[in-house]
């Protein structure tokens, strides 16, 4: 009762709170968008309307539009192939402009004080409302001018100021040119212009599709022909930590405007400061706008239509091989994203299986498996919300909770899980995160729930660093170790009492007659077999929960384009009265350019594991064979000393590599903590010159390492390695190959696979 109301307590004072955090809505057109999230790396196709976070990267292909809106009053109208991304430095913001054609329209009051499009190591500073920037991968980045005007300026400070009406290039001896825009560019730009977010930036006004791309898809009239561009993309610093960029970048940065990489969900531990007009109360911001208030659209955006898939393949299902059909259809509606499962599951016989069809005996599995999940909201957002399957959540630094996911054996077993995340919310940058693995784990007494809180205390004072720091506490459990045992099949074993009788009857020797009912019970001796179902009888009824309770605070030393470095600490200890704690302190990340990294010292005693709830956390909770124990009764009671190292890096977008290792050593020989993971993908710009192939990564783990004598890669029940690979096989039409591979023990202690591999033919329409 007390861990479910420190839950419930925080999730009421986040409600109460008002939601003040700097993002920046994004509205699609036409095609789509796709944001890859900073820190987490996580792609995430728009075909609607999001929200986009300082240090994401947001990509558009050919003939994609989409529309941001970056403060009160100013949006940014992108057109495709583009790829950009928003970094804030106090009250100022700049745009990296990768490639592509963006239209910035501002209006007063500005929210920003200073506004900078960085493309090619050219900066463009708009000093008036209207005014629209292009650079392409072959050629030197030009302006075009509607209202105001427009500075623009060299790499080597050589500067000029564009006036309304006119447009400025670069010349082939790269010195700067400006002459008259055309009535078509005019006419074309102020098309495009018209389909801008109100005046108040809000995401729900109706936009529409550009109908004119002239503007600056050729040079103006009279201007310097334009030279290949000698200087290197402006590339934002935001490397993502898990999955490769979509988009394609030189390979140096001449000003990258982009601060350190950080997990989403920790923004406001690590991520440099909103700006100071952030912390306004809604009723400040409202007296703000009065003066210059204009009419607002309130038409509503024209509704999303559903996309569909009908997908066909093998999955493994109880450890075998069957066939699946499904066919799907994912809802957009608002912010709200429903993704209706309906599948049908063919066995090893060739026959239909009433697999998530059982309505009668388990309405609630049979209910989950039709929903694959329900959202609201984007991950990173002021508010996000997500019900279903659950993939790489992690609370704080991790030093409790990991990278969890519930979709371990999915499509096999599918869990309701539960996600609620309030991001820099109120002026002291309040941070919640919540998490359930599974509804359905309630019903077995049991339910792994976690949550974490942080703020920013020192937000409003507006003092570097000072203003950055955060603290958080998180507190995670798992109600009952024993839960999964419930749904085990127990198989009544020969008794003593059947094994005299047998004797009896065949008239032959104990052992005879023992070996005899072995080979015809197909396992160990009947008597051994009697005890193990007695102690599976008891663990099928037994209750044994786990909990840690744990803090955390990051300070940002450096928050630049080019370098973040951020010191933090984090703490974790039990909450059972038993003696167990550790602390990761002190901690640096380092973020350069494309690389990333973070190195801290470890420290435990008695029964403590660092992340604990980890990604293969629901395979380790409870194993069966060949001895039922928990993760909590594996732990070494020890006093272990050690490091945890972090290191990735993304080369040229052509290949991602990133790894994580921990060595911890204890007084005892046999006491050490090592594990070890890897992870390596091809990026977007090797998979676009790949025919038909747009996803290629494998991937290794293995933790306690040395505890049982193995070496790295020697099977055992705490491996798993696998691969994934996408080919594209027709327009709409996608062979996926998902494979996890992996071991545990059989009932006489043997090693046996436990692998989970998905084949499928999806068709999405």
């Amino acid at each position: 009762m007390i861990r479910t109301a420190m839950v419930a307590t925080a999730a009421l004072l986040a409600f109460s709170l008002p939601v003040t955090a700097k993002n920046y809505p994004l509205s699609v057109q036409k095609g789509g968008a796709e944001i890859v999230r900073n820190g987490t790396g996580e792609q995430v196709l728009i075909s609607d309307t999001a929200t986009a976070n300082a240090d994401d990267m947001l990509s558009l292909s050919e003939g994609q539009q989409a529309s941001l809106s970056i403060g009160k009053k100013t949006s940014l109208l992108i057109k495709g192939p583009a790829a950009l991304s928003l970094a804030e430095q106090g009250n100022a913001l700049t745009i990296a402009l990768d490639d592509g054609q963006i239209l910035l329209s501002r209006k007063q009051p500005y929210e920003f004080s200073t506004v900078t499009v960085s493309a090619k190591g050219f900066s463009f500073l708009p000093m008036g409302t209207v005014a629209a920037v292009k650079t392409l991968k072959d050629a030197q980045p030009t302006t075009a001018v509607i209202e105001g005007k427009m500075r623009m300026q060299t790499p080597s400070g050589e500067a000029m100021v564009i006036e309304k009406g006119n447009f400025g290039s670069v010349g082939s001896d790269g010195r700067l040119s400006t002459g008259p825009l055309s009535p078509r560019a005019t006419e074309s730009l102020r098309e495009w212009l018209a389909q801008a977010p109100s005046a108040e930036g809000s995401t729900s006004e109706a936009v529409g599709p550009s109908s004119n791309d002239a503007a600056l898809s050729a040079p103006p009239p009279a201007a310097a022909p334009e030279a290949s561009s000698p200087e290197a993309t402006d590339k934002p610093a935001g490397t993502p930590q898990k999955a490769s960029p979509v988009i394609e970048q030189k390979t140096e940065p001449a000003a990258p405007a982009v601060p350190p990489a950080v997990k989403a969900a920790d923004k406001a531990a690590a991520a440099p400061a909103a700006d100071e007009s952030a912390g306004k109360s809604p009723e400040a911001e409202k007296t703000a706008e009065k003066p210059t208030a204009q009419k607002v659209d309130k038409t509503p955006p024209p509704p999303s239509k559903p996309k569909w898939e009908i997908s066909a393949g093998t999955a493994t299902v109880n450890d075998e091989q069957w066939m699946r059909l499904a066919l799907g259809v994912d809802i957009p509606i608002w912010k709200f994203g429903i993704f209706f499962d309906v599948e049908l599951f063919i066995d090893n016989d060739g026959q239909f299986s009433d697999k998530g069809w059982n309505f009668k005996d388990d309405w609630l599995d049979a209910l989950a498996r039709k929903i694959r999940y329900i959202r609201f909201g984007q991950e990173g957002e002021p508010l996000f919300i997500k019900l279903g399957g659950l993939s790489s959540v992690s609370l704080g630094y991790g030093f409790l909770v990991d990278r969890f996911t519930n979709m371990l054996h999915y499509p096999d077993q599918r869990q309701l899980g539960f996600q609620f995340d309030l991001n820099d919310i109120s002026p002291i940058g309040i941070t919640l995160q919540t998490l359930v693995a599974d509804f359905k784990d309630f019903d077995s007494d049991g339910g792994i729930l976690a949550a974490r809180l942080a703020f920013r205390p020192l937000k409003p004072t507006g003092i570097p660093i000072v203003k950055g720091i955060a603290v958080g506490g998180s507190y995670a459990t798992d109600l009952n170790q024993y839960a999964p045992a419930r749904m085990w099949k127990l198989k009544e074993p020969v008794s003593v009492k059947q094994l005299n009788y047998l004797h009896d009857q065949l008239q032959v020797d104990s052992a005879t007659a023992i070996d005899t009912i072995t080979r015809a019970w197909g396992g160990n001796d009947p008597r051994v077999d009697n005890e193990k179902y007695i102690d599976e009888q008891n663990a099928t009824k037994a209750d044994d929960p786990f909990g840690l309770i744990g803090a955390d605070i990051g300070i940002p030393l450096i928050a630049t384009s080019l370098v973040g470095l951020d010191l933090y600490g984090q703490a974790g200890l039990r909450d059972d009265g038993k003696h167990g704690w550790g602390i990761g302190a002190p901690g640096v990340s380092l973020k350069v350019w494309r690389l990333w990294a973070n190195v801290e010292y470890r420290r435990v005693q008695g029964r403590f594991q660092p992340g604990y709830f980890g990604t293969y956390y629901l395979d380790e909770r409870l194993i069966r064979d060949p001895s039922i124990t928990t993760k909590e009764q594996r732990l070494v009671s020890d006093t272990l000393n050690g490091v945890f190292g972090r290191l990735g890096f993304n080369i040229a977008d052509v290949l991602l590599i990133q790894g994580d290792y921990q060595y911890m050593v204890g007084k005892k020989e046999t006491s050490t903590d090592q594990r070890f993971e890897a992870l390596g993908s091809l990026g977007a710009l090797l998979l676009d010159k790949i025919p038909k192939l747009n996803r290629a990564e494998i991937y290794y783990y293995k933790s306690r390492i040395g505890i049982e004598e193995d070496e790295f890669f020697e099977k055992t029940p705490f491996m798993y390695f696998g691969y994934r690979v996408g080919f594209e096989i027709a327009a709409g039409a996608s062979l996926i190959w998902d494979a996890r591979y992996g071991y545990e023990y059989d009932d006489n202690g043997d090693l046996k696979p436990n692998n989970n591999i998905c084949v499928q033919t999806a068709i999405t329409f």
